[in-house]
C-alpha cells in the first residue's frame, strides 16, 4: 500500500508591517544577498522548514489587506537562487560571493473579501478572489470569491530566498496595506 505523506507548517505573514507602495522596482540579478521584510530565506534555522539541500517544494499563499471590502493589491512572489561562485563561467576567480538570481514565481490581482480579519489586526480583509497575471501557469488558485477566503499553491522551484512585493496601484480600487500569510509545505 502506497501511503501519501505531507508535512505542514503554520501560517506566518509574509511582511513584518504592511506593503504600502504604489509600484513594483525590477528585480535583477544581484551580488548582495536579498534580505529585508517581505524576503525569506527557506533555509534560515529559524523557520526549522529546510536542511542543506532539502526544502520543501511548495508554499501556500493567503493574501490579506487593509481598508474594505472589494478593494484591491497587486502581488509578486520572486525567488532567488544563488550562483555557485566555484564555477562561473568568465574564468576568473570568484570573489567569493554568489549572484543572485531572481525569477518570477507568481504575479496576481488580489481583491479583499467581506471576511474580516481583525484577528490580524484593525480594518484586516482576507482575500476572496486571486487573479492570476504571470508566472507558473500551474499554480493552484482556489478562488472561491462570495466572501470566501482565496489560497494559492504555488512551487517553490528549489528558490533559497522568496519575496513578497506588494503594490497598491492607482489603476485599482487600492486599499491601504497588503500582506500575505504564507506556509510552506511537501507532500509525497
Amino acid at each position: 500500500m502506497n501511503t501519501l505523506k505531507a508535512a505542514a507548517y503554520p501560517f506566518r505573514p509574509a511582511r513584518t508591517s504592511l506593503g504600502t507602495a504604489t509600484s513594483f522596482t525590477a528585480k535583477i540579478p544581484t551580488a548582495t544577498k536579498p534580505s529585508g521584510s517581505g524576503v525569506i530565506d527557506i533555509f534560515d534555522c529559524k523557520w526549522g522548514i529546510a536542511t542543506e539541500t532539502y526544502m520543501p517544494k511548495f508554499m501556500q499563499l493567503v493574501p490579506y489587506g487593509t481598508d474594505a471590502n472589494n478593494e484591491q493589491f497587486y502581488m509578486r512572489v520572486i525567488g532567488w537562487s544563488p550562483t555557485d561562485v566555484k564555477y562561473m563561467s568568465d574564468g576568473t576567480p570568484p570573489a567569493g560571493n554568489p549572484i543572485w538570481i531572481p525569477q518570477l514565481l507568481l504575479a496576481v490581482t488580489v481583491t479583499h473579501g467581506n471576511i474580516g480579519a481583525t484577528a490580524i489586526g484593525a480594518s484586516h480583509f482576507l482575500a476572496d478572489t486571486i487573479d492570476f497575471l504571470d508566472g507558473d501557469t500551474d499554480a493552484s488558485i482556489i478562488n472561491p470569491a462570495d466572501d470566501l477566503p482565496a489560497s494559492a499553491i504555488l512551487h517553490l522551484r528549489g528558490c533559497h530566498l522568496i519575496e513578497f512585493v506588494f503594490s497598491l496601484d492607482a489603476a485599482l480600487t487600492e486599499g491601504a496595506g497588503a500582506n500575505c500569510l504564507w506556509r510552506p509545505f511537501d507532500q509525497s
